[in-house]
């Protein structure tokens, strides 16, 4: 599959969850959306300057007091990131049809990530005094185990190198329950 009808291929099945989706047309649509959201960073700095506001929320100061890159999404990396998340989402389903896999599997990491974040973020709950400060986060992870929080972490880091395994596995050459090969493989 040609990258052009790889990115074609993935906004025409634009919330289509069913069916199946090859290697190459996973690998293209990927690639093209990851292009064009560094384009739309880089004329978002060049239209609005580096401090270009977006209208998704910014994270609070304690979930990102060590993570901010500094890069804050303008108002068109923004519009972009709200335009692909169901394609994306969408081409990922039927990448893991394709390998046999239920979709959902996709979500799997990042149920993981939440069930991680609603834990720290009850445990921030009964912190006294709340957290306002990089060093009150500081404190509270010296209260809260690290271990703990590096056992989440552990656990979100495997589900993801587990889907990313089973999102580059060769494509089935034999009709699965989720219907009959993509045509890469048949050819």
């Amino acid at each position: 599959m040609t990258p052009v009808r790889a990115t074609l291929s993935g906004f025409r099945s634009y919330a289509t969850f069913s069916g199946r989706a090859g290697r190459a047309e996973y690998a293209w649509f990927l690639f093209a959306v990851f292009l064009v959201a560094i384009a739309a960073a880089a004329a978002d700095r060049a239209i609005w300057g580096p401090d270009a506001a977006g209208f998704l929320p910014d994270m609070p100061v304690w979930w990102r007091f060590r993570f901010d890159t500094g890069v804050k999404g303008g108002p068109l990396t923004d519009a972009w990131a709200v335009l692909t998340a169901v394609p994306l989402l969408a081409v990922t389903f039927r990448r893991l049809h394709d390998t046999g896999r239920p979709g959902w599997h996709a979500l799997v990491p990042g149920a993981i990530a939440s069930l991680a974040a609603g834990y720290v973020l009850w445990s921030l709950a009964g912190h006294p005094g709340g957290i306002h400060e990089p060093e009150d986060l500081e404190a509270w992870m010296d209260g809260f185990g690290l271990v703990r929080l590096f056992g989440l972490a552990l656990l979100a880091l495997g589900a993801s190198v587990w889907l990313v395994v089973n999102l580059v596995r060769r494509t089935g050459t034999l009709p699965n329950r989720y219907g009959p090969p993509v045509a890469e493989a048949a050819a």
